[in-house]
């Protein structure tokens, strides 16, 4: 059997941390703008297929006990894909500039802690 690999949170993941409370996020951001017939399902079935190719995106932090170093990642075994996805529709006039404010809305929330901390959001109405 192979050696279990703990793999800890990095400084640059704890400063990111710690940054969630501040005025500025250091989130990582994109905006794609994909051609028509792309729905809520297609994207939670496309991007179910595609996480399994990177594990740190089923693993959220666990904290550890006090004096046993920094958080680690740990896999999620309640992670379900349908839990970072959601759809919301662009608000009027549904252009570049409508859609750039609700992604800059969307990246200034902070991502829950009790899964992996990655978000997908599908926009309509553009």
């Amino acid at each position: 059997m192979p050696d279990a690999v703990i793999e800890r949170a990095t400084p640059d993941d704890l400063m990111q941390l710690a940054l969630e409370g501040s005025p500025t996020r250091w989130h990582v951001g994109a905006v794609l703008v994909l051609d028509a017939g792309v729905d809520l399902a297609w994207l939670c079935g496309a991007l179910a297929q595609r996480v399994h190719g990177v594990p740190r995106l089923r693993q959220r932090l666990h904290r550890t006990p006090p004096g046993c170093g920094r958080p680690v990642w740990v896999d999620d075994p309640r992670f379900d894909v349908r839990r970072h996805v959601a759809a919301v529709r662009c608000p009027p006039p549904g252009d570049e500039q409508a859609l750039l404010d609700l992604a800059a809305r969307r990246m200034a929330l902070p991502l829950p802690r009790d899964r992996p901390l990655w978000s997908a959001t599908l926009v309509t109405g553009l």
